[in-house]
């Protein structure tokens, strides 16, 4: 990958196949957060802040993708290798005690 885009929560990130978006959503116990997008796109949640890759990260086909992020992991999403470029949103949808 060429480099890193950091998002923010529920704002919309632009999304391509060439440059992953991280999400950190800074939690203080596990959270799902929803991973949305217009484009099918690769996800991978990591301690190490690895980015998402075409070849090593779950493939979302279309919609949203719900995912629990323990604390100190982060979210990061890259487009499929033939989608256009799109975008993703992150949302959190609630701390799990």
């Amino acid at each position: 990958m060429s480099h890193t885009v950091t998002a923010g929560p529920t704002t919309q990130s632009a999304l391509t196949a060439v440059t992953a978006v991280a999400y950190d959503p800074a939690n203080s116990s596990p959270t799902v957060i929803r991973v949305g997008s217009n484009r099918a796109f690769h996800v991978l949640v990591s301690r190490a802040g690895t980015e998402a890759t075409a070849t090593n990260s779950m493939i979302v086909m279309s919609g949203c993708e719900f995912v629990r992020v323990n604390v100190g992991e982060t979210v990061s999403v890259i487009a499929a290798a033939a989608e256009t470029a799109g975008v993703v949103t992150f949302t959190p949808q609630r701390e799990e005690g």
